[in-house]
């Protein structure tokens, strides 16, 4: 998708879908790595179109979810400037966000005894609501994403990049609650990518950390 957009954004009318290399072997001095040529596909996103989804996202690190992620990589001054990068954040609702680690070892016991029928208003309203908070005590864990497309190159105006990061997250020891609840607080996933893009768009050195 943000290839797509990128290629439209661009002003591209066919662009390759990505793809990905299944091995790579002899990396160092050896042949060059073959890869088979996909073919190009028309890219049916309107030229204008792109370009304005692009100039929208552009402001997520600006003054949007991933400011404070940008600004976990960049300084808030750099942030606010940037014009490399489009992105966007994402993060699915997780009932149980806001329950610390233990509430949700309680809550999601598989013993945990059922609500029982037959009760007052109050109390079944109560039950309803348990069972609905049970609804999150399945077996996926709360991640969240980023996605973006970046310009590798100051002296080219073309989008070159595309980047989607997914991170599972994790639960704070001081406080036993899941970082980064909602929408709210840093997003890993999109430091993870400004990091990466960072260093390809020449705004980070490289090093060997």
């Amino acid at each position: 998708m943000m290839a797509t957009l990128a290629a439209a954004a661009n002003g591209a009318t066919a662009a390759r879908a990505p793809h990905l290399v299944e091995a790579l072997r002899g990396a160092g001095n050896g042949p060059p790595l073959r890869v088979t040529s996909v073919e190009p596909r028309p890219v049916q996103i309107p030229h204008d179109v792109a370009e304005i989804i692009v100039s929208g996202m552009s402001f997520s690190h600006r003054a949007g979810t991933a400011r404070l992620a940008c600004e976990q990589v960049f300084d808030a001054k750099t942030c606010a400037q940037m014009d490399w990068i489009a992105g966007k954040t994402g993060t699915p609702s997780f009932r149980n966000d806001d329950r610390t680690l233990s509430e949700l070892a309680l809550l999601c016991n598989a013993d945990a005894a059922p609500a029982t029928k037959g009760k007052a208003a109050p109390r079944q309203k109560a039950s309803a609501k348990a069972a609905r908070d049970r609804d999150g005590c399945g077996p996926l864990r709360p991640y969240k994403w980023y996605v973006a497309i970046y310009r590798s190159d100051s002296a080219d105006p073309r989008w070159t990049k595309a980047i989607a990061v997914l991170t599972e997250r994790n639960w704070l020891a001081d406080t036993g609650r899941v970082h980064g609840a909602g929408d709210r607080g840093p997003n890993p996933a999109a430091e993870i990518a400004m990091q990466i893009a960072g260093r390809h768009a020449g705004a980070i050195p490289w090093n060997d950390r």
